[in-house]
Protein backbone atom coordinates (compact mmCIF):
# COMPACT_ATOMS: atom_id res chain seq x y z
CA UNK A 1 0.00 0.00 0.00
CA UNK A 2 1.85 3.49 1.31
CA UNK A 3 2.65 6.08 -1.57
CA UNK A 4 0.86 9.19 -2.84
CA UNK A 5 -2.54 8.04 -4.29
CA UNK A 6 -1.91 11.71 -6.26
CA UNK A 7 0.24 12.01 -8.57
CA UNK A 8 2.72 14.97 -8.27
CA UNK A 9 4.74 16.93 -10.41
CA UNK A 10 5.08 16.09 -13.85
CA UNK A 11 4.12 12.44 -12.82
CA UNK A 12 1.67 10.77 -14.99
CA UNK A 13 0.47 13.72 -17.02
CA UNK A 14 -1.54 13.30 -20.44
CA UNK A 15 0.91 12.91 -23.88
CA UNK A 16 1.90 15.88 -24.70
CA UNK A 17 0.62 17.77 -21.89
CA UNK A 18 4.45 19.62 -21.11
CA UNK A 19 4.21 20.86 -25.27
CA UNK A 20 0.65 22.92 -24.84
CA UNK A 21 0.23 26.43 -25.31
CA UNK A 22 -1.22 28.92 -22.94
CA UNK A 23 -5.00 29.69 -23.02
CA UNK A 24 -4.25 33.29 -23.87
CA UNK A 25 -1.56 32.60 -26.54
CA UNK A 26 -2.32 33.56 -30.23
CA UNK A 27 0.72 31.64 -31.31
CA UNK A 28 -0.19 27.90 -30.74
CA UNK A 29 3.71 27.20 -31.28
CA UNK A 30 4.41 28.75 -27.76
CA UNK A 31 4.94 25.98 -24.84
CA UNK A 32 3.31 27.19 -21.71
CA UNK A 33 6.48 25.70 -19.38
CA UNK A 34 9.75 26.56 -19.45
CA UNK A 35 11.96 23.90 -19.70
CA UNK A 36 13.34 23.53 -16.19
CA UNK A 37 9.78 24.18 -15.16
CA UNK A 38 8.51 21.32 -12.76
CA UNK A 39 5.36 22.71 -11.21
CA UNK A 40 2.33 21.45 -11.88
CA UNK A 41 -1.16 22.58 -10.43
CA UNK A 42 -3.17 19.74 -9.30
CA UNK A 43 -6.98 19.03 -8.05
CA UNK A 44 -7.65 23.12 -8.35
CA UNK A 45 -11.08 24.95 -9.08
CA UNK A 46 -10.57 26.90 -11.97
CA UNK A 47 -13.28 29.76 -12.45
CA UNK A 48 -14.52 31.99 -15.36
CA UNK A 49 -14.47 35.82 -15.38
CA UNK A 50 -17.93 37.14 -15.62
CA UNK A 51 -19.64 40.95 -15.72
CA UNK A 52 -21.84 41.05 -12.32
CA UNK A 53 -23.52 43.53 -9.62
CA UNK A 54 -22.11 43.09 -6.44
CA UNK A 55 -22.70 44.53 -3.01
CA UNK A 56 -20.55 44.38 0.03
CA UNK A 57 -21.03 45.56 3.62
CA UNK A 58 -18.27 46.23 5.88
CA UNK A 59 -17.97 47.80 9.26
CA UNK A 60 -14.55 48.93 9.10
CA UNK A 61 -12.61 48.29 12.38
CA UNK A 62 -15.75 47.47 14.42
CA UNK A 63 -15.78 44.60 11.68
CA UNK A 64 -18.30 41.54 11.51
CA UNK A 65 -17.30 38.18 12.50
CA UNK A 66 -18.13 35.31 10.56
CA UNK A 67 -21.35 34.08 11.39
CA UNK A 68 -23.06 37.52 11.62
CA UNK A 69 -21.79 38.64 7.81
CA UNK A 70 -22.83 35.30 6.55
CA UNK A 71 -26.42 35.39 8.79
CA UNK A 72 -26.97 38.70 7.31
CA UNK A 73 -26.27 38.06 3.98
CA UNK A 74 -28.63 35.19 4.16
CA UNK A 75 -31.33 37.34 5.47
CA UNK A 76 -30.29 40.04 3.05
CA UNK A 77 -31.12 37.12 0.36
CA UNK A 78 -34.48 35.48 1.74
CA UNK A 79 -35.71 39.05 2.20
CA UNK A 80 -34.34 40.21 -1.67
CA UNK A 81 -35.86 37.52 -3.15
CA UNK A 82 -39.38 37.35 -1.92
CA UNK A 83 -39.09 41.44 -2.40
CA UNK A 84 -38.36 40.40 -6.10
CA UNK A 85 -40.03 37.26 -6.48
CA UNK A 86 -37.41 35.85 -7.82
CA UNK A 87 -35.40 32.27 -6.44
CA UNK A 88 -33.24 32.98 -3.80
CA UNK A 89 -30.35 31.21 -6.28
CA UNK A 90 -30.18 33.96 -8.15
CA UNK A 91 -29.00 36.31 -5.68
CA UNK A 92 -25.51 34.63 -4.55
CA UNK A 93 -23.68 35.45 -0.77
CA UNK A 94 -20.37 35.26 0.70
CA UNK A 95 -18.92 35.88 4.05
CA UNK A 96 -15.57 37.27 3.14
CA UNK A 97 -12.32 37.82 5.42
CA UNK A 98 -11.02 41.01 5.51
CA UNK A 99 -8.33 42.39 7.86
CA UNK A 100 -10.83 43.29 10.94
CA UNK A 101 -13.53 41.00 10.45
CA UNK A 102 -15.40 40.31 7.74
CA UNK A 103 -17.37 41.79 5.10
CA UNK A 104 -21.16 40.39 4.41
CA UNK A 105 -20.95 40.31 -0.31
CA UNK A 106 -23.98 40.04 -2.53
CA UNK A 107 -24.31 39.38 -5.81
CA UNK A 108 -26.21 38.55 -9.24
CA UNK A 109 -25.46 35.18 -9.51
CA UNK A 110 -26.25 35.11 -13.50
CA UNK A 111 -23.43 36.10 -15.61
CA UNK A 112 -23.86 39.69 -16.77
CA UNK A 113 -26.04 40.65 -13.91
CA UNK A 114 -29.53 40.52 -13.77
CA UNK A 115 -29.52 43.80 -12.03
CA UNK A 116 -31.14 42.43 -8.55
CA UNK A 117 -28.80 43.62 -6.46
CA UNK A 118 -29.07 47.20 -7.77
CA UNK A 119 -33.10 47.08 -7.42
CA UNK A 120 -32.16 45.72 -4.02
CA UNK A 121 -29.92 48.76 -3.47
CA UNK A 122 -32.65 51.06 -4.31
CA UNK A 123 -34.95 50.07 -1.73
CA UNK A 124 -32.83 50.83 1.17
CA UNK A 125 -34.42 50.81 4.24
CA UNK A 126 -37.11 49.02 2.73
CA UNK A 127 -35.22 45.38 2.21
CA UNK A 128 -33.07 46.05 5.54
CA UNK A 129 -36.41 46.12 7.10
CA UNK A 130 -37.50 43.09 5.53
CA UNK A 131 -34.35 40.96 6.25
CA UNK A 132 -35.20 41.91 9.87
CA UNK A 133 -38.75 39.99 9.66
CA UNK A 134 -36.97 37.64 7.54
CA UNK A 135 -34.53 36.64 10.72
CA UNK A 136 -37.55 37.75 13.60
CA UNK A 137 -40.60 35.68 11.77
CA UNK A 138 -42.82 36.50 14.60
CA UNK A 139 -42.63 36.12 18.60
CA UNK A 140 -42.88 32.78 19.14
CA UNK A 141 -39.91 32.41 16.29
CA UNK A 142 -38.08 34.95 18.38
CA UNK A 143 -38.42 33.36 21.42
CA UNK A 144 -37.35 29.92 20.57
CA UNK A 145 -34.69 30.30 17.66
CA UNK A 146 -31.28 31.45 18.88
CA UNK A 147 -28.69 30.52 15.63
CA UNK A 148 -31.12 29.23 12.94
CA UNK A 149 -33.74 27.56 12.01
CA UNK A 150 -35.84 26.40 9.07
CA UNK A 151 -38.48 29.61 9.44
CA UNK A 152 -35.58 31.79 9.16
CA UNK A 153 -31.70 31.04 7.84
CA UNK A 154 -31.35 26.96 7.79
CA UNK A 155 -32.05 25.49 4.18
CA UNK A 156 -30.92 22.95 2.57
CA UNK A 157 -28.14 24.96 1.18
CA UNK A 158 -26.93 26.50 4.31
CA UNK A 159 -26.88 23.16 6.36
CA UNK A 160 -23.21 22.66 6.08
CA UNK A 161 -23.12 26.57 7.83
CA UNK A 162 -25.17 25.92 10.36
CA UNK A 163 -22.75 25.96 13.10
CA UNK A 164 -21.60 29.60 11.84
CA UNK A 165 -25.14 30.92 11.85
CA UNK A 166 -26.02 33.89 14.45
CA UNK A 167 -29.80 35.13 14.05
CA UNK A 168 -30.29 36.95 17.33
CA UNK A 169 -26.94 38.92 17.25
CA UNK A 170 -27.55 39.48 13.36
CA UNK A 171 -31.36 40.45 14.30
CA UNK A 172 -30.12 42.95 17.02
CA UNK A 173 -27.39 44.49 14.12
CA UNK A 174 -30.33 45.25 12.33
CA UNK A 175 -32.71 46.75 14.67
CA UNK A 176 -29.55 48.92 15.35
CA UNK A 177 -29.34 49.92 12.09
CA UNK A 178 -32.84 50.88 11.67
CA UNK A 179 -33.31 52.11 15.00
CA UNK A 180 -35.26 49.81 16.93
CA UNK A 181 -38.59 50.35 14.36
CA UNK A 182 -40.24 47.29 13.72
Amino acid sequence: MGGNPYPVGRDHLPKGFEKHAPLWASNRNVSCWKHDESYVLRRQLLAAQQTTDVLQISLGDAGFDEGIALSLALALQTAGARMLEVDPRELGVLAVALTSGYSTVLFDNVPGGAGHVLELMKMGRGWLAQAREALFVDQDHNERCTRACLDCLLSFSTQHYAHLLRRTETLALLDGWLGGVR
